[in-house]
């Protein structure tokens, strides 16, 4: 794990301990429903661990510019299922097919939270889950 200073390391600071916060805030006061709730968990961890974890074990002390257009990359996705999770759910499963920008955000959404887990946890698990994923089209 990278050891940020600086204004960067302030702001993934902040980042974080604002994510600490919301997360007290629902265990004290209520929760929002589960599909939000859980775009909204991804959108606030995904993003700071490309920036917190190099891509390699031996990688450089600073985020890269790789690292930057992840962790950016990993906010669109999680914020559409965030602010149009109503319209997601009211759609009819195997019914109403996925529209083109909920495939694309999807397969977006599933690649770095695969990546973020390899980066975070280990490449075992991130392999696991890539072998059940690939699992699913046989």
């Amino acid at each position: 794990m990278r050891s940020l200073t600086g204004p960067v390391g302030i702001a993934v600071s902040l980042w974080t301990a604002i994510t600490i916060l919301v997360h007290i805030y629902f265990a004290a006061f209520g929760f929002l429903e589960p599909l939000p709730q859980r775009a909204l968990h991804l959108a606030l961890l995904v993003a700071p661990t490309f920036l917190l974890f190099p891509a390699r074990r031996d990688g450089p002390p600073r985020p890269t510019p790789l690292d930057w257009t992840l962790a950016i990359a990993s906010l669109p996705p999680h914020l559409y299922v965030f602010f149009l999770a109503r319209d997601i759910l009211d759609r009819t499963a195997f019914v109403d097919p996925p529209t083109t920008i909920e495939l694309l955000f999807g397969t977006i959404a599933t690649l770095l939270v695969v990546e973020a887990t390899r980066r975070a946890l280990s490449a075992a698990l991130a392999l696991l889950v890539g072998v059940v994923i690939l699992y699913l089209f046989v």
